[in-house]
């Protein structure tokens, strides 16, 4: 998987998800197997990265969704609408 690591660099596209939850460990890697242009990048909600990201966001520090983070317009989106944004870029 592209892990997210810390630091400075290109605007990325996050993708926050539980990291103790199956359901949402069988979603990222089907994200991560159809992500040919490698436009995501993955990290669990409980890791440091996770929580700083939600935090510098503004996002809910919510286990019960996933969480995509996009850098290149400083949004973020949950549940329906982060799983719709992340299907419709990775076709």
């Amino acid at each position: 998987r592209r892990n997210v690591a810390g630091g400075a660099g290109a605007p990325r596209r996050v993708l926050l998800f539980d990291g103790v939850c199956g359901l949402c460990d069988h979603f990222v890697n089907f994200v991560f197997r159809r992500d040919t242009r490698a436009c995501f990048h993955f990290a669990p909600q409980q890791s440091d990265i996770g929580q700083q990201l939600l935090t510098q966001f503004g996002a809910p520090h919510d286990l019960s969704t996933v969480v995509l983070v996009d850098e290149r317009n400083a949004k973020f989106y949950v549940r329906s609408e982060a799983v719709l944004r992340v299907c419709s870029s990775s076709a």
